[in-house]
């Protein structure tokens, strides 16, 4: 009999070149192609008891690193229900991904939720179409260029003037070089509180929940460190900003390397495999840059100390303030008596993963943006991104804008505008584009949620039949009848015999 990893590898890659490879089984229907994808022949096996639906793009079936690296049942058993999924979600779904690396084949085989793993293929379905579309625009653009470039060159040889690059220009500061001079003056500024003492306090991200979240939230607070550097990075008053608690996680740090240009430069390689992942150093300064890429020396630090070790020294508890949207106590009145600001990567939905309990946990008194004091809040939760909790910090501590101005300026404008501004409601009878697709995809899970279930349990009672359990077992067998040798009067009766012979030889003695 061929072992379920025998077939898999077969199947993915020991088979011809085609665009399709099936076989059927695992209880569920025969699916039709996917749409988007060129029709060509496919194939049918049938291995004895290991069945499996199979009808994918060969650049989307799992890479044979994949599968040699799944050595138990369990994992093997998992691949295979994840291959029928997926052929079911290009079966029903138009927004799916023309193919699938290994490292997005491991991080699709690390996702628990059936949504998360629908919105991983969702994602990289406009991922795909992004790409695509900015090539159009690179080469389209390169050619406007060049033709564009070709006139003013005719006009400047003929003694005009050209308003253009190259052409009649002293100094030509774009792409590295503004930011090399925008990297001087970020740098001049951290120093200039430093030699005359005004120091801005320190901005701690507590990161110790980031690799516990969920693949769209995690990537969430990721970008939102990258927007908060570079709003720091171009500001008169820059925060020094530490993210401690950072924890080696591989999705975390795969996100970093996408997104956090700060540290690894322009994006060159977001797409790793846990290998190099494994290689990457979270104690020294996470992990190594590109080669061509000099992080600026007062970027922001990265390291995965604990929150009492990566405050400053001398600093007082009663000079920090952890930001926490479910704390008791408001921050409200002049915040030049606080040295430390600290925000937390947690949405507060859950207590036990809030950043008021990461406050408790470390003993640091927690307060929340007096919100509620200065403005009405109509809608939405009051967790706001870590960037706008830092401008509404910086400008209430550096005087440019009171409590009230600095919480309307940023907070947006939906959570605040009131009942009579807001656009009127949908109705539920009148659905819009975004919600018919909405309840499309909606509909989607649901099915290949009820497909999947009832395949597996019918795969259950196809399977050999199981010990039955005790309790059968006793309802199928008769009662016992339990035989005493003796009743329970006579052996009353021996006992007391005993102990009154016993009691005699003791007084004889």
């Amino acid at each position: 009999m061929i072992r379920r990893s025998q077939f898999l590898r077969f199947l993915c890659h020991d088979l011809p070149a085609c665009s399709y490879r099936r076989g059927f089984g695992v209880g569920m229907p025969p699916p039709t192609r996917g749409e988007g994808f060129e029709k060509d022949s496919g194939s049918k096996f049938e291995v004895f008891g290991d069945k499996l639906n199979v009808e994918l793009p060969t650049a989307v079936l799992p890479p044979k690193e994949l599968i040699d690296s799944l050595k138990k049942t369990v994992q093997q058993e998992r691949l295979a229900q994840l291959i029928s999924e997926l052929t079911l979600i290009y079966k029903l779904s138009p927004e799916v991904p023309r193919k699938l690396t290994l490292s997005q084949w491991q991080r699709y085989y690390g996702l628990v939720d059936l949504r998360e793993r629908e919105d991983f293929l969702y994602t990289l379905h406009y991922e795909e179409i992004d790409e695509k579309r900015r090539r159009q625009l690179e080469a389209e653009d390169k050619e406007n260029r060049e033709r564009i470039s070709e006139k003013q060159q005719v006009l400047y040889d003929n003694g005009e003037m050209v308003y253009a690059r190259r052409f009649h220009e002293l100094h030509d500061i774009r792409g590295q070089e503004f930011r090399k001079q925008i990297d001087h003056m970020y740098g001049s500024r951290l120093l200039a509180q430093e030699r005359t003492d005004e120091r801005m306090p320190q901005l701690i991200v507590d990161c110790q929940f980031l690799s516990g979240l969920q693949e769209k939230q995690m990537s969430s607070f990721v970008r939102q460190i990258q927007s908060l550097h570079d709003r720091n990075w171009f500001h008169r008053n820059p925060f020094r900003i530490t993210l401690a608690n950072m924890t080696p996680h591989h999705n975390v740090a795969r996100l970093m390397k996408r997104y956090w240009t700060f540290h690894f430069g322009p994006q060159k390689a977001a797409d790793l495999s846990f290998a190099e992942m494994d290689e990457m150093n979270f104690d020294m300064e996470m992990m190594k840059a590109d080669a061509n890429f000099k992080a600026h020396p007062m970027a922001p630090r990265i390291t995965s100390l604990r929150m009492k070790e990566a405050i400053d020294s001398g600093v007082h508890r009663s000079q920090i303030a952890y930001i926490s949207s479910t704390a008791n106590n408001y921050l409200d009145g002049p915040l030049d008596r606080f040295k430390t600001f600290i925000l937390c990567t947690s949405l507060d939905h859950n207590s036990w993963t809030s950043s008021l309990h990461a406050a408790l946990g470390d003993k640091i008194p927690a307060y929340r943006l007096p919100f509620d004091r200065y403005v009405r809040w109509r809608k939405g939760g009051k967790v706001l991104p870590l960037c706008n909790q830092a401008e509404i910090l910086r400008d209430v501590y550096t005087g440019a804008r009171d409590w009230k101005s600095a919480i309307l300026t940023h907070v947006p404008e939906y959570h605040l505008a009131k009942q009579d501004e807001l656009p009127p409601p949908v109705p539920n009878s009148k659905l819009t584009p975004d919600r018919v697709k909405k309840l499309e995809r909606q509909q989607r899970l649901e099915i290949i949620d009820n497909i999947m279930k009832s395949s597996s349990l019918r795969k259950m009672d196809a399977s050999a039949p199981k010990k039955p359990r005790r309790d059968e077992e006793r309802a199928a067998k008769p009662p016992r009848i339990m035989v005493h040798r003796y009743s329970r009067e006579e052996r009353n009766r021996r006992r007391k015999a005993e102990a009154e012979a016993k009691a005699s030889s003791n007084a004889s003695n």
